[in-house]
This record gives C-alpha cells, structure tokens and sequence, in this order.
C-alpha cells in the first residue's frame, strides 16, 4: 500500500490514478493524514470517487477522438 510514515508522526498517501492517455506519465495524487486509519480512509476514497467519475475533470482527463485531432492539427498548423 502507498502509505508511508514520515518523520515528524504522519503519514503521506500516495495515490496513482493511471496513465495519462496523452503523455504516457503516471497520474498521482499525494495527501498528508494524521494516523494510519485515516490514511487508509484517504486511499480508499479517493481510488473508488476516481473509478466511479466524481473527481474533477482537472484530474481526470479523456479526450475525444476530435478533440486528439483538433489539438494535433493546431499544433502542426503551428510549425
């Protein structure tokens, strides 16, 4: 599990949310919690609301085959 302990008592959660289909980097989401149980209550939550779709659209991206194409045409009408 991606909690770790840090020095001065809490814990840091570290979240992946996939891949970004874009870039190909890693997606991640870091928290800081006071104990352990909330921690795990952080991880948790936060894995099922990015499975179910309720985190913003600023986290979680998904480009439509247009928009892909629009912004690739841009960006070579550009050069």
């Amino acid at each position: 599990m991606p909690i770790k302990k840090l020095s001065n008592g809490k814990y840091r959660v570290d979240i992946s949310l996939g891949i970004d289909p874009i870039t190909g980097t890693r997606r991640r989401k870091t928290k800081i919690a006071n104990s352990f149980k909330e921690a795990e209550e952080i991880y948790y939550s936060t894995r099922r609301e990015y499975h179910n779709g309720e985190l913003p659209s600023s986290l979680k991206k998904a480009y439509t085959f247009t928009e892909l194409t629009e912004k690739f045409l841009a960006i070579k009408k550009e050069k």
